[in-house]
């Protein structure tokens, strides 16, 4: 065998590694696991609220949008339905408790206020 005859093997073997590893990237990005990180995110703000998680939340949301247009672009749209739904059922609850505490916070910077 001569070198030249060896070559392709090296170059296949560099181009199924470079796609396993997108493939494995992908998934870890996946919408499942953005849905998962914005069940995570807001039972943490229900249990403890801060603007991190605010902001967090609010960044797992656009996510998960753009992952649902991506998604209809492939023409995968029983996926993006599934998808738009739990996320618009999460969203709905989001907005509930993101509403409880602007409420909660106003009145605790009132208080503040008033005692001084």
């Amino acid at each position: 065998m001569t070198t030249s005859s060896l070559r392709p093997f090296p170059s296949r073997f560099a181009s199924l590694i470079a796609c396993l590893c997108a493939v494995m990237l992908a998934g870890c990005d996946s919408p499942e696991s953005t849905i998962r990180e914005i069940r995570e995110n807001l039972s943490a703000f229900q249990r403890q609220p801060n603007i991190i998680t605010l902001d967090t939340l609010d960044k797992s949301f656009k996510k998960i949008d753009a992952q649902i247009l991506d998604l209809e672009a492939r023409e995968r749209i029983d996926e993006a339905d599934l998808y738009r739904r739990q996320a618009m059922l999460m969203r709905e609850e989001y907005r509930q408790t993101r509403i409880n505490f602007l409420k909660w916070s106003q009145r605790q910077s009132r208080s503040q206020s008033e005692s001084q």
